[in-house]
């Protein structure tokens, strides 16, 4: 079906494709008044394997169950029995997950659920009926954003008019979840999905062959007096047909896919992960003395670090922290909530991030990084100034000033508050320019910027991109592209024009700042740190000294369910600023020990084993109610 072909990039989502026929079978037997432990154990993989998908596997094997429990004809009573039953299998699945669901609940929290009304965009109507009826014609393509119409083609006989009515009114009733917001938003979990429109459309299909397989048991009764030769031509021609039409709409899916999603050539990737395997340090990953994240000014995808295994900084991801992501953004980093990206980071966002090494696209970034190896155009530097993951900060209560929509002011004050020390960043004299120019064919508007450095230094460009209305209506995240940019090496004294591309009219809001190298490597140099004794999947761990009463900065997310240590006593840890932990110690020598438990995973374990005990308890125990719903016997 199209759905498995244009939503290929995410073969997470096919183990749900896969386990939904077999949970109705599994589900048969339940509607037959039996007990179905295969049920709850295939329904328990599928939450485990997929939460999300398997919430809209959930939806749409009750609608199953309704309609083969009318299509039965039993009594009504006996069927709200029967369907009472299947809820409890489904119950006790839901308890034996709990160990996974209350986690990804808890972690959500930090994450998609602060979104509020900002994870919808309102809209009722989401697609017409005609765009609907067109998406189950082949070769049709209606794409991977929101908006799109479901991705739904897939290639009813002597029934009993309820059975034929149930099935109308689950079609109908998938319709309307095509073309109203609501409804849709109902099946993603009450939110919008960041692209992949309609990702139920799976189970839709699974129905209407379901509803289809009726009119083929019709068809078999049917007696056609037709020659053994002319019928095995017929045969062939209808498998021939079927496989050209199938090949056909799957050839011009995965072109639309291609143009959609950017395909790469292999000789793309071969170049990318050749020039990753040569210039990834070694110690990064095994090393603890020589252990530092890493950042690139180049991105292949939008997990890069995932293939590689190292510890960096752009991903794409639903579970994220919100308050990570905003103070980043605050940096003057491309970031918008589920999007981590490495651009705009500048010299004092790595160095507080603890980012010791950078591979930059052939750029000399000599000026504050050290060359360290050079490979096939790109160049591994190491940053001399990165501060330690652990250090001790001059402040106790930092987090007093609120930060603005100036980045550079903002890592000021954050350096200022952890640091002291001058200012790292400096502002440069710049006017805006008369000259505009609208390009009505591409969109966009040209600005010209003259800024007068007072010395000679590396400067950066911070704007605010400002759509126009009807964009941001569309596209509430149009501003995400929004980011610090290095203009690079300008002379003292002289004067520069620099261009800049906007979407909408013009740009309102712009900051140029000279980055003081200087100031920012003595403040480096002053900062306290403790040693990274060791760093793994069981946690980290430091050790140093502090000259009084003060409290450690660890550059890790804050998050509920760190299990911090000092010298082995369990010790409370507060926020920075709702981004990263701070930890109380007292003046001495200490180590500090930092482990991560997820909230949640031991009440979950705690209840999937008493699930599991119910459902133990549940098949020994209790009637088997031997006869189908409409009396007959098994």
């Amino acid at each position: 079906m199209s759905y498995n072909i244009a939503y290929y990039i995410s073969p997470m989502w096919y183990d749900g494709v896969m386990l939904l026929p077999l949970l109705a079978l599994a589900a048969e037997k339940v509607i037959k008044g039996k007990k179905s432990p295969a049920f709850v154990l295939l329904m328990t993989f599928c939450i485990i394997s997929d939460y999300y998908i398997a919430y809209m596997v959930a939806l749409c094997l009750a609608l199953y169950v309704v309609f083969r429990l009318v299509e039965e004809g039993g009594e009504l009573r006996k069927s709200v029995k029967i369907f009472a039953c299947f809820a409890l299998h489904g119950i006790i699945s839901a308890g034996m997950s709990l160990f996974v669901i209350i986690p990804v609940v808890l972690d959500l929290r930090r994450g998609k659920f602060l979104e509020g009304d900002f994870a919808t965009n309102g809209s009722f109507i989401k697609n017409s009926f005609l765009d609907v009826l067109s998406s189950f014609m082949s070769q049709r393509y209606s794409g991977v954003e929101y908006d799109a119409s479901p991705n739904a083609f897939f290639g009813y006989g002597k029934k009993e008019i309820k059975a034929r009515l149930a099935a109308g009114l689950i079609i109908a009733f998938y319709f309307l979840s095509f073309i109203l917001g609501p409804l849709d938003r109902m099946w993603h979990g009450f939110r919008d999905p960041v692209c992949f429109s309609c990702r139920y459309a799976f189970t839709f299909v699974f129905l209407m062959l379901v509803f289809a397989s009726r009119g083929i048991d019709g068809a078999t009764n049917i007696k056609i007096n037709i020659s053994k030769s002319l019928k095995t031509v017929l045969i062939a021609l209808f498998t021939l047909f079927t496989f050209v039409e199938l090949y056909v709409n799957a050839s011009y899916i995965l072109s639309q896919t291609g143009l959609d999603l950017e395909y790469t050539t292999r000789e793309e990737f071969n170049h990318y992960t050749d020039v990753a395997e040569n210039l990834i340090p070694t110690d990064l990953l095994s090393d603890p003395a020589s252990y530092g994240r890493l950042f690139t000014d180049y991105r292949f995808t939008n997990n890069d670090n995932a293939m590689f295994g190292y510890d960096g900084f752009a991903r794409f991801s639903s579970s994220y922290n919100m308050s990570i992501s905003d103070m980043f953004r605050h940096f003057g980093v491309d970031t918008f909530a589920h999007t981590f990206s490495n651009e705009g980071i500048t010299p004092p966002v790595a160095g507080l991030s603890g980012a010791k090494y950078f591979i930059s696209a052939g750029r000399d970034l000599s000026y504050i990084y050290s060359p360290m190896v050079s490979y096939n155009g790109y160049i591994l530097y190491e940053n001399d100034y990165a501060l330690p993951l652990a250090f001790e900060v001059s402040a106790s209560n930092a987090d007093d000033s609120e930060l603005t929509d100036d980045p550079f002011e903002n890592i000021n004050t954050v350096y200022n508050e952890l640091i002291s020390g001058d200012d790292v960043f400096y502002k440069a004299d710049y006017t805006l320019t008369d000259d505009v120019f609208v390009s009505e064919t591409e969109g966009y508007a040209y600005r010209g910027i003259e800024v007068r450095p007072q010395k000679t230094g590396h400067y950066f460009l911070y704007s605010e991109y400002e759509a126009e209305a009807e964009i941001l209506q569309s596209n509430p995240d149009a501003k995400q592209y929004s980011y610090c940019f290095d203009i690079g090496l300008l002379e003292g004294g002289e004067s520069y024009i620099i261009t800049l591309e906007t979407t909408g009219s013009v740009a309102e809001k712009v900051w140029i700042y000279g980055f003081d190298a200087d100031a920012y490597i003595e403040a480096s140099s002053n900062v306290k740190g403790f040693d990274l004794k060791s760093i793994d999947g069981r946690g980290v761990k430091f050790e140093g000294d502090v000259s009084s009463d003060s409290e450690v900065f660890v550059s890790l997310p804050y998050e509920d369910g760190y299990k911090v240590y000092v010298d082995g006593k369990k010790t409370d840890y507060k926020s920075y600023r709702d981004c990263f932990i701070m930890i109380p110690v007292s003046a001495g020598d200490h180590g500090i020990e930092i482990k991560y438990f997820p909230p949640g995973l031991a009440l979950g374990l705690v209840l999937s084993i008493i699930s599991t005990g119910l459902l133990v308890l549940f098949l020994r125990h209790g009637s088997n109610n031997k006869s189908t719903p409409n009396g007959e016997g098994n």
